[in-house]
């Protein structure tokens, strides 16, 4: 005879039918001896087929709960690289452009000129990564919430063989699952 944790079977609710049967009820599923098995006979042959739907599936009831965060899913994002590649742009093209204009007498009109071009160049580069940051962290967002649901698939997969091994097991044994 297999010794079974207390724990495991306080987990079972035995009841008795209308029909002076011994009924187990597991999720929706009620579990009738359809050969006569005693009280202790079908808590055995639970038992055992707990065992084997744990080997086979993975999956414990009773054991530690796996959790997968719910909510939102919060992603840090990093500062911008390229941030002040405004102001940089400005300053680089004055300079630029007022070396430029100086040599035919046009420096203050040249380090206008470069200062504007530069503000431009500058805000399109700033701008370019921000959206690079932003597209990094939607990136991984987006990976975070594919594993999340992965592992909420692979959980639901491995509870079904759990409880479609265990329906096998026991009909096997002369009992049948409803």
């Amino acid at each position: 005879m297999i010794d079974r944790p207390y724990l495991l079977s306080a987990i079972f609710l035995l009841s008795t039918s209308t029909h002076g049967g011994i009924a187990l009820a597991q999720d929706s599923a009620m579990i009738y001896p359809a050969q006569e098995q005693s009280v202790e006979q079908l808590a055995d042959d639970r038992f055992e087929c707990h065992l084997e739907g744990v080997t086979r599936s993975g999956f414990d009831p009773s054991g530690p709960l796996v959790s997968v965060p719910a909510g939102p899913i919060t992603v840090q994002v990093p500062d911008n690289p390229k941030e002040g590649a405004t102001a940089t742009g400005a300053v680089v093209g004055a300079v630029a452009g007022m070396v430029i204009g100086s040599n035919n007498d046009h420096a203050i009109e040249g380090a206008v000129v470069g200062a504007v071009v530069g503000t431009v160049v500058g805000s399109a580069v700033e701008s370019k990564g921000r959206t690079n940051v932003r597209e990094q962290a939607q990136e991984q967002a987006t990976s975070e919430a594919a594993a999340r649901g992965a592992i909420r698939t692979g959980l639901e997969r491995q509870r079904r063989l759990y409880h479609q091994t265990i329906q096998v097991c026991l009909e096997g044994r002369g009992y049948v699952v409803r």
